[in-house]
């Protein structure tokens, strides 16, 4: 990528000023706050699939191969 990391660096700088920007434009400020909104739902539901994927025991491993072709002794 050209110029990087600054031009990263620049784009997450510039994306930040434009999100607080729309905080004090009173027509876009609804907008703003219905984006907060989904994405505290979006980062719940991530959660709360993650962590029922972390309590639920897996029995076989991801493995396509049965474990007796995988043992190298």
């Amino acid at each position: 990528m050209w110029l990087f990391p600054y031009l990263t660096y620049f784009t997450i700088l510039a994306t930040t000023a434009l999100l607080i920007a729309m905080f004090f434009i009173d027509s876009m400020r609804s907008q703003i706050l219905f984006t907060c909104v989904v994405v505290a739902v979006v980062m719940f539901f991530y959660l709360v699939t993650q962590r029922k994927k972390l309590v639920k025991p897996t029995e076989e491993s991801s493995s396509i191969l049965p474990k007796k072709e995988l043992d190298f002794e």
